[in-house]
């Protein structure tokens, strides 16, 4: 999952956004439920804002929903 985080980090600088609290992830199915990791889906949450100077646009939902 580290390279998504990576991912969302480089979108959201590029975009004018910085990150203002912790990533978290929801786990939408369970582990324990799944015969094999491509079956697993994560939903990783990003909380930003904008950075100071850019133009305002509105907020944007950056949930990034990843199959393993």
């Amino acid at each position: 999952m580290s390279s998504v985080y990576i991912k969302q980090c480089e979108w959201a600088e590029k975009i004018g956004y910085k990150n203002d609290a912790p990533l978290y992830e929801v786990y939408v199915n369970d582990p324990s439920q799944v015969t094999s990791d491509k079956e697993l889906i994560t939903e990783v949450y990003y909380p930003v804002s904008k950075l100071k100077g850019e133009l305002d646009e509105p907020r944007e939902n950056n949930a990034v929903r990843r199959n393993h």
